[in-house]
């Protein structure tokens, strides 16, 4: 087992079964510090950025490496490269023009320096009380962010900004919305890399994918793409499946097209370690089929 690497999404991932006050469940707890102090490695590969990394350490409590803004930026050994960042001009216009659509909640802008950066442009009266109520639910899972549209400027200027994220809405139909919505904006802005997860909408720059940032942190390190597990639920993880075929497990919860793209279906994060420490009571490694549903 020594020297192989666990690969996670966070959000309904990691964090799921989702605890306000600890982050993670003890069961989950328990079964990343046997991961780690047998000698393996955990990355958390996230839509959140880097900044996040230092929160989760302090209720994790075991050593991690970090692939932030879905694949745009890694934190490994505690300093931080940016992978990819936008292009300024391309990505100003992209931008301005969904944020003046109207057509989303709010924009949420990751970038080198800050974990979310919210431009003020067109924001709603009641599109920031929407924010707020979002990440009132947050609890320890929250992000800090900062309201400005002089720092979203600058963070595009100085090639720092490397995520956008726009709220479709807050319902499950809009989580539904969101999937079908991304695929549209995919074709009608082909330089850019469009997905989604949950209700939002998620745009990175071409071609950069948490498939492709995890590609460039196992070559940065030296490891071998046959020594790595992946786990995730949304359709911003289905890259990582596609790129780790033999061992890739996706979330109960998640939509059915997203399920059957993985290898394996769990029901809780902590379940893993039935299939990562095999046992003769272990579950058989035949893959496990998403269900018809989306």
């Amino acid at each position: 087992m020594a020297g192989k690497v666990l690969v996670t999404d966070l959000d309904g991932t990691l964090f799921y079964p989702r605890r306000r006050f600890t982050m993670v469940c003890k069961k989950t707890k328990r079964f990343l510090k046997k991961w780690t102090d047998d000698g393996n490695r955990l990355v958390l590969c996230s839509s959140r950025g880097t900044c996040f990394a230092s929160q989760a350490r302090k209720y994790l409590e075991v050593p991690f490496d970090m692939i932030g803004g879905s694949g745009t930026i890694m934190e490994v050994d505690g300093k931080t490269q940016i992978i990819q960042a936008f292009e300024p001009e391309e990505f100003r216009a992209l931008a301005y023009e969904l944020i003046d659509s109207g057509d989303f909640l709010f924009t949420i802008l990751t970038t080198a320096d800050y974990n979310m950066v919210i431009p003020k442009r067109n924001l709603k009266n009641f599109a920031r009380f929407m924010f707020w109520a979002y990440q009132s639910t947050q609890f320890v899972y929250r992000e800090p962010q900062v309201l400005s549209d002089e720092i979203f400027e600058r963070m595009i200027d100085e090639r720092k900004a490397l995520k956008l994220m726009m709220m479709v809405g807050l319902t499950e139909k809009k989580q539904k919305a969101a999937s079908e919505l991304s695929r549209h904006l995919q074709e009608k802005y082909p330089d850019f890399h469009i997905n989604w997860f949950d209700q939002f909408i998620e745009i990175t720059p071409k071609g950069c994918s948490k498939a492709s940032g995890l590609a460039f942190y196992l070559d940065s390190q030296g490891i071998s793409p046959d020594n790595v597990s992946v786990v995730g639920d949304s359709g911003n993880d289905v890259p990582m499946f596609r790129a780790h075929p033999n061992s890739s497990f996706c979330m109960e919860h998640a939509f059915g097209r997203v399920k059957r793209e993985a290898t394996h279906v769990i029901k809780e994060f902590a379940d893993l370690e039935k299939w990562l420490y095999p046992s003769a009571d272990s579950p058989s490694p035949e893959k496990t089929k998403g269900d018809s549903d989306e």
